[in-house]
């Protein structure tokens, strides 16, 4: 007897379904404070900008580049960047950042699709350092985006490394090899990419001082993915393995989270179908 299959999913994860193949996103963190208190928050769905999507159909269905729409990269807001050596031609997500731009006060604002993802102007560094005292190669390993600005080496988007896996859409039970005669179930299948990532106590704030003269009020109300083209950059005289030509793929906006004494844990997923 054939099975009938279902495609039942929780309230909070049906969203409609991407032109890029995502099915639905989740973010929670755990905003962990100095006294050791913890508080979860259910940040809800993020948006995939069409700077990602375009990407994403290029890369799957052979498109030329010249039939995309022109988005300006994160590189071209800067100046003084060290020229890139690219190994490969197609971008990949590598990496996140942070950003006050999400809400104003009480009013979180709107992603716009079409939009490049960010306020330049507004992106913190996970790291602001004096330009002297920069330890590059632990840097350069763990951020990526380094930029030096009056004195100091600002690194603005840290590396990550996804937990890939297939899983049944409803029970999230792990999906065997082979499943077309191993999958047992009669859930619908989902393949998921999960970020685990933490926004550690003393990254970022000194952005804030640098930017603002002041850390108090330290705060981030977005969260952004980035893709780019793998390359190698040199400073200082040494070869490093990076990312350039970066464009937003995603964002989520939120009401303020606070960085002073705090500790993030962030939970990041992405369904596919």
């Amino acid at each position: 007897m054939d099975k009938i299959f279902t495609d039942s999913m929780g309230q909070i994860e049906k969203l409609k379904f991407g032109a890029n193949g995502i099915d639905d996103t989740h973010v929670v963190v755990t905003i962990r404070k100095k006294d050791g208190t913890e508080l979860f928050r259910d940040l809800g769905s993020n948006v995939s900008l069409i700077g990602g999507i375009q990407d994403y159909v290029k890369n799957m269905w052979g498109i030329q580049s010249s039939d995309l729409i022109a988005i300006g990269n994160l590189d071209s807001e800067f100046t003084g960047l060290p020229t890139p050596n690219y190994t490969g031609n197609e971008r990949r997500i590598f990496g996140y950042g942070l950003a006050t731009d999400g809400a104003s006060g009480f009013t979180v604002h709107v992603v716009k699709r079409h939009s490049k993802g960010y306020d330049k102007d507004k992106l913190i560094s996970f790291v602001t350092v004096n330009t002297a005292l920069d330890d590059k190669n632990a840097n350069m390993d763990k951020y990526a985006f380094r930029v030096e600005d009056a004195g100091d080496t600002l690194y603005y988007i840290k590396k990550i490394v996804p937990e890939y896996s297939v899983i049944s859409a409803k029970a999230k039970t792990k999906i065997p090899d082979n499943p077309d005669t191993n999958y047992n179930g009669i859930e619908d299948v989902r393949a998921q990419c999960r970020i685990r990532t933490t926004v550690e106590k003393d990254e970022c704030i000194r952005h804030f001082g640098k930017k603002y003269g002041t850390t108090d009020g330290a705060h981030f109300n977005s969260i952004i993915l980035f893709a780019g083209r793998p390359c190698t950059v040199t400073v200082g005289g040494q070869s490093y393995t990076t990312y350039r030509d970066i464009i937003a793929t995603n964002k989520i906006n939120f009401k303020n989270i606070q960085l002073n004494d705090t500790e993030v844990v962030i939970t990041y997923d992405i369904y596919f179908v």
